[in-house]
């Protein structure tokens, strides 16, 4: 399973392949900054279906790096003035 944020609309198909080639407990990196799509198998479904709160997988999992700012930005957008920022760059790599 590959988890996506959706304020992120500059990750292209070709990140979403690469990782989906991935191993569990793998997750994108931007110019190594750790980063979303991430690899979800079996047992990682099961251990983020018993998280409460404000607790994530990042404290559970030792992710495996795998670059793909090459591919795609990891900008993400949480403003209009975010997305304003991002139209030019969104053009250029869609």
């Amino acid at each position: 399973m590959l988890v996506l944020l959706g304020d992120q609309p500059l990750v292209t198909s070709r990140v979403i392949q690469w990782l989906a080639c991935e191993p569990a407990g793998s997750r994108a990196s931007y110019h190594g900054a750790p980063g979303h799509p991430v690899v979800l198998g079996p047992r990682l479904v099961a251990e983020a279906l018993e998280l409460r709160g404000d607790q994530g997988l990042r404290d559970l999992v030792r992710w495996r790096m795998v670059e793909v700012g090459h591919l795609a930005s990891d900008r993400d957008v949480d403003t209009p003035e975010d997305l304003e920022a991002i139209r030019d760059e969104a053009r250029a790599v869609l």
